[in-house]
């Protein structure tokens, strides 16, 4: 090897090459667009019809790369949705952790399905979830029962064709596993 390469190979040890890295900053990245667009103001007739974009990320990890988002994740992502959302505390933290928990003990066998399979999983998890939120809102006089939120779920099992071939360019960008 010539004397230039062994030299460039140690700059480039020693700074760090940047090319090859893994880029974990993604994760956390995506999941703040999430909120942001859970945060979106949407209008008192439309809230209810809006998806719930933090589970489809949530759900999108919890697949892609099996152990990284975990139970611990999903908890403090529900508990700032709590915040947020000046409800009960509580409430989104604990639904986030039964979504991910499931996710996680699927995600290995849904990794081989197609996305148009994986899309009826997404709206059995989602009718989970708002099932839970809406026997938590009405348990403690929150809210009532809407139709609103179950053509929700339905959005988002439609929105988990863009969302997992978007996230999945992003994974492949930032050379996660």
């Amino acid at each position: 090897m010539a004397r230039g390469q062994i030299l460039q190979r140690r700059v480039s040890q020693l700074i760090g090459n940047t090319s090859h890295t893994k880029k974990w900053w993604v994760i956390p990245g995506s999941l703040a667009i999430a909120f942001c667009f859970w945060a979106l103001p949407a209008g008192p007739g439309w809230q209810n019809y809006a998806p719930d974009w933090v589970s489809l990320i949530l759900i999108y990890w919890c697949f892609a790369i099996p152990g990284k988002v975990g139970l611990g994740s999903a908890w403090l992502a529900g508990l700032l949705l709590d915040v947020v959302s000046f409800g009960v505390l509580g409430r989104y933290a604990l639904s986030k952790t039964i979504i991910v928990f499931l996710a996680e003990r699927l995600a290995f066998r849904v990794r081989i399905f197609p996305v148009w399979q994986q899309s009826f999983l997404i709206l059995g998890l989602l009718a989970v979830e708002t099932a839970l939120l809406t026997l938590l809102g009405m348990t403690f006089g929150e809210i009532e029962f809407s139709y609103g939120r179950w053509v929700a779920i339905v959005g988002g099992a439609l929105l988990w064709f863009p969302v997992y071939f978007v996230l999945r360019r992003v994974r492949h960008w930032a050379r996660l596993p």
